[in-house]
This record gives structure tokens, sequence and C-alpha cells, in this order.
């Protein structure tokens, strides 16, 4: 069921209506929640609700063992039992084609017939929607329960409430267990405040996502779409600056739009976006850009290589070579997280490339002086696009043809339409800036004041354009994930 859909919001309207007749009553409220989510997570396909209750099974029976076992031994069983399940269904259904397809092709070029890939179950080449989220959130749940961080819950409900709460399940943000699973427990706060706040960031989630994103995918599709016939420099550069746009529209419209579901239902999710374009380093971009996967992969995966080994020991080349490894290991796996092709194993290594050569050259404290944000600001948005053609492109042939094309001057062809995304390309700009700099501080309090007190009409109007000039109805990026 998509957000962006009439039927979740007649299914969004019942559901408030039903959770806040119960929402004083502890175990009506989760079963309230958890069969909203079962509906909500089956309407794609009611087959794909009996692989998340097999991964909350196991998960939930994992962690009370490590519960009912004092010894480390059996604890590290359970765990490895957790793990193992959820990667293992996790490389099922991702990359099993994607490793068939290799080895295939790996044995047939030294001469020996191969065809594993046509011979995988046709059920394994069906990609779960948010696959990949619930799995990270369920396996955080074990992990902190081995780690001591978390009292496992005794209560299947209670965990599959949390495991499969609605406005997050297929795209995140990945909320973790220590954040939400016993918050659950509490009477929801839900305040007038609140749920006027979630409404205003539901509406400014369907701006970004329809108006804008939607709206930007239509050039962006095109020039992929007519990729070979087309050469030119500006239209290749101004095709990946609008494909950036397109996706952070897409995926912080997303996280808006659960933040704001949940704020109304009175819970409270992490911020997931926090600008990312107006960073001024990669490090930087990483903690603004998907915040919660970022925090995730930094927690369970970097942290557990080592980390940052010279801030433990002794700052000589091996620290710095280990340091560098575990950063680029866990770009990697984040690049492999993200989808089953070659593409991404890319964009997951040229961001680990990056955020080493940013470690070891002390980038960007050797810009210094007067226009020392700008600099790094202006070096960042020249380099992100290119990064994100890793991400878009579906082949190396692609990718080659993109580079080529950008730095190998083409001029502008007549017939081209790309520059009539202006008013999305400018919309974004307004907003972005609108939302970073805060303008309204500069303005006299009287002014600022009766702006803010009147804010209402400025959502009012977004809201307009968004219902009357939205894009296509596309899914979200981020569900493929």
């Amino acid at each position: 069921m998509l957000f962006n859909s009439f039927a979740f919001f007649i299914f969004f309207i019942l559901f408030y209506f039903i959770y806040s007749s119960v929402k004083n009553h502890r175990s009506l409220r989760l079963f309230v929640i958890l069969t909203g989510s079962i509906i909500f997570y089956g309407w794609w396909d009611w087959r794909f609700l009996l692989l998340i209750f097999a991964t909350g099974t196991v998960d939930f029976f994992a962690a009370l063992g490590m519960k009912r076992f004092s010894s480390r031994i059996m604890q590290k069983f359970f765990l490895i039992c957790s793990l193992v399940f959820d990667l293992g269904m996790l490389s099922v259904f991702k990359y099993s084609s994607f490793f068939a397809e290799n080895i295939d092709a790996l044995f047939n070029h030294i001469g020996i017939p191969c065809n594993l890939q046509n011979n995988i179950p046709a059920f394994c080449l069906i990609l779960p929607v948010g696959i990949s989220f619930y799995t990270f959130q369920s396996l955080s749940y074990t992990i902190d329960v081995y780690q001591k961080r978390l009292v496992p819950t005794s209560n299947f409900i209670h965990f599959m409430s949390y495991l499969m709460f609605f406005p997050q399940l297929v795209a995140g943000p990945i909320v973790r267990a220590k954040d939400l699973l016993y918050r659950l427990l509490e009477k929801p706060d839900i305040t007038a405040a609140g749920t006027v706040s979630g409404i205003k960031l539901i509406v400014l989630g369907f701006f970004k996502k329809c108006f804008i994103a939607d709206n930007v995918a239509l050039f962006v599709n095109t020039s992929f779409a007519e990729m070979f016939t087309c050469n030119s420099t500006a239209v290749w550069w101004l095709t990946m600056i609008l494909f950036s746009i397109q996706i952070y529209g897409d995926f912080s419209g997303y996280s808006d739009i659960a933040r704001g579901l949940a704020k109304i239902l009175g819970y409270r999710f992490p911020l997931n976006f926090n600008h990312p374009y107006t960073a001024t380093g990669f490090r930087d971009f990483w903690r603004r850009w998907h915040i919660s996967l970022s925090g995730w992969f930094m927690n369970y995966v970097y942290l557990p290589l080592g980390g940052n080994a010279e801030k433990y020991g002794v700052k000589n080349i091996k620290n710095k070579i280990r340091t560098n490894f575990n950063l680029f290991t866990t770009m990697l796996l984040s690049g492999i997280w993200h989808g089953a092709s070659w593409n991404f194993v890319l964009w997951g290594m040229v961001h680990g490339t990056l955020l080493s050569a940013e470690r070891l050259l002390h980038f960007p404290k050797f810009l210094k002086g007067r226009w020392e944000y700008s600099l790094k600001w202006l070096l960042m948005i020249f380099l992100i696009p290119q990064t994100w053609i890793f991400f878009r492109a579906e082949n190396l042939d692609q990718i080659r043809h993109i580079f080529r094309s950008m730095y190998q001057y083409s001029p502008f062809p007549d017939d081209n339409e790309i520059l009539n995304c202006w008013p999305f390309l400018l919309s974004f700009v307004i907003l972005e800036v609108y939302l970073c700099i805060h303008p309204l501080r500069f303005l006299p309090e009287r002014i600022s004041g009766f702006i803010k007190k009147h804010d209402d009409f400025g959502f009012a109007l977004i809201g307009i354009l968004t219902l009357f000039f939205r894009g296509a109805g596309n899914e979200f990026i981020y569900f493929q994930f």
C-alpha cells in the first residue's frame, strides 16, 4: 500500500479511528497496531507476510534464548542463529539471482557449462517489499539483547508490533528496538500540537515526493531511456543534478511522511535526513544522508570491525590502514545492502574510497580562508551528482557513457526538453534555502512572528501545488531495497 494512494488515505482514517478508541488499553493498542500493519504490508502480496513473520519468530525466540541461558556460549549460539537466518533470507530473496548470474558467467568464461540462474526457484526471484529495512531492524533487536543493551520482551504481539509498525516498515527510518520497543508499551503522547506538526510533516513529505521528485523523474527517466542517443555534456550534467534532487525528494519525502504519521499516533521517529546537500565533505554528507542507516552500519559493522583504530592506539601506519580498511568495508557492505548489482558495489566502493581519502588527506581541513565553507560546499555539489551515476546507471556501459558525455564536450541538442525542469528545480532550491537558512530570523520580529503564526497558508499552498501539479504516481525509490 503506497502512502501516495487513495487506498492508504482510507486505511489510515479507519486505523486512526480504531486506534484512538483503544489507545489507553495497552493490549488492545498493540493488537490494533499489529493488525493494521499486517493489512498495510499484506496489501502488496499476502505471501510476503510469511517471511516477515518467520524473521520475527526466529529473532523473538533467539532473544528469549539469550535471556534464558546465562552461558555466553549459548547466547552466542542464539545470536548466530538469528544472524544466519535473517541474512540467509536476505541473501536468498535479494542476492540469489545476482550470485547465480556471476557464477554462470565465471564458469562459462573458463569453458565449463553452467546454467545456475535458470534453476533458481521462481519464488526466490521475488523481492519482498522492504526486506532490507525490517531485516536490519530485527537484527538490531537480537544484537542489542546479546550485548546487554536491551531486555527482550516475552510478548510476541509486542515484538511484532515493533517490527511491523507500518509508518516505517518498508523504507525506514530504521528505528532500533531500544528506541521504540518499550515506548510502544507506554500510553501514546497524542497532543494537538503533535498532530498539527505531524500533518505539516506529511504535507511537506508529499510535496517533496509528488511535486518535486515525481516531476523531476520524468526528465531523468527520459535521459536514461535515450541513453546512447544523447551525448550532450549539459544534458547529462543536468540529468545527474536532477537525479540527485529526485532521490533526495523521494526518500526524504517518505521519511517525512513516516515521521508525520508517527507523530499523529503519538510516537517520535528520529530525523533521517538533515539537508545532505549542504554538506562540506563526504563524512559530513553521511552524517546527514539516511542517518538511521548510517548509524546502523556505524554501530553494527564499523565499530565491531575496530572502528577508528587510530583513536584507541598509536597513530602509526598500521592503525591508519586498519581504520581505512574498516571504513571502506563498511561502505562496501552499505553498497551491497542497497542492491544486488555491480553498480551498487561500485557505488559503495566509491564512497569508501572518498571517505578514506578525506581521512588520509585531512580534507576538508586544508581549505582555509574567507571562502572556506563555500569552496567545500561547491566541491561537494560538483562531486555528489557524479557519485549518483553509479547508483542510477544499470550497467558499466551506461556508467562509461555518462562520464564520457560529461567530460567530452558535446553541444546541447535542439529537441531536448530537459530545460523544462526549471519550475521543479527552482522549487527545490527555494524549499531547501528556506528550511536551511530560516530567512525569517533576518526579518523584524513583528513580521516574522506574523508569518510564523500564519504558516498554515504556506502549507496549504504547497498542498495545493502537490494536489494539482503532482507527477506520475511512482513507487518510492527505496521500496526496491
